[in-house]
């Protein structure tokens, strides 16, 4: 028998100044708490409520961010912020939750409107580094320890626009450099578990513009995601892998409403693919087999 309680609060307030239509300056802040409480026993429910434990974490959180568009189609921003997470899901031997993870990142890029705004793209240089990060208990791994601190530093970019009528495509690539900078089990500077360094997405999709099949829209997609550590020791690798997903659609007009159906295919090759590793690396978990989905959407 098993209790958890987890709540989280938060105020916070920010300000935009703009400077000659080309300068935005943004600052702010938030201030959170966060608590969690769990109890376990192995008789009732009540029993475990008695011997809940309570952690409370709280902490006032700046960010600032600037914009400046020399140009109407080019925006170059820059942006620091801080963060407290929320409770800690991670659990001490004891039974004790894990304190609230805490975080730095500093971020910049540009973002770009081309060809009448038919092409958007973003990319971001980043710097993130987060405290209190939860990995297992080396002498119980059905339990957490807190590693200390990681690092994440990288690049993203994200392409998106119409093509032609009815076609449109979406393209994304992640490079995410990752480093353990404080441990207290030998792993300071191995790369952090089970994130990878490369990967990326692709998805086109197309609206038929003929009069007599308007309406139908089909489209497909190829999610690339590369090896990752299994464990934060780097003592074995999660294989990389890529899954295809599809989907077929049809709208129509009912009076003043737009009826949508369409159907999704995730996993379209029902390719075994293995997502993630749970509890610091001692489980591996499989992805979902080919899945059909399909869904409603009525407008009005």
């Amino acid at each position: 028998f098993s209790t958890l309680t987890q709540s989280w609060y938060g105020t916070y307030f920010q300000d935009q100044i703009t400077f000659f239509d080309k300068l935005h300056i943004m600052g702010g802040g938030r201030y959170d708490w966060a608590t969690r409480s769990s109890g376990s026993a192995s008789t009732s429910i009540e029993a475990a409520r008695n011997r809940e434990t309570e952690v409370q974490n709280d902490a006032f959180s700046p960010r600032v961010g600037l914009v400046y568009q020399p140009w109407p189609w080019l925006a170059l921003y820059g942006n620091y912020v801080e963060s407290l997470g929320g409770a800690n899901p991670a659990l001490a031997s004891s039974g004790k939750p894990r304190d609230s993870e805490t975080a730095q990142q500093h971020e910049v890029g540009f973002k770009t409107e081309l060809f009448d705004k038919n092409l958007l793209t973003t990319v971001a240089f980043y710097d993130l580094t987060k405290q209190n990060v939860a990995t297992a208990d080396p002498t119980n791994p059905r339990f957490s320890v807190q590693t200390g601190e990681a690092r994440s530093r990288g690049m993203e970019v994200d392409v998106s626009g119409q093509v032609t009528d009815g076609l449109n495509l979406i393209a994304s690539y992640a490079y995410t450099d990752t480093e353990i900078t404080k441990d207290n089990r030998g792993d300071q500077g191995h790369r952090f578990w089970n994130v990878p360094k490369n990967s990326g997405s692709f998805w086109a999709k197309y609206a038929v513009q003929e009069p007599f099949l308007r309406g139908l829209s089909f489209g497909a997609g190829a999610y690339l995601i590369g090896q990752r550590e299994g464990n934060n020791a780097n003592t074995w690798q999660m294989p990389g892998y890529v899954r295809i997903d599809a989907l077929l659609g049809y709208a129509w007009k009912v009076g003043h409403s737009t009826v949508t159906t369409q159907l999704n295919v995730n996993n379209l090759l029902d390719k075994t693919i293995y997502e993630t590793s749970a509890f610091g690396g001692f489980l591996a978990q499989p992805g979902a087999p080919r899945t059909f989905m399909g869904s409603i959407r009525v407008e009005f």
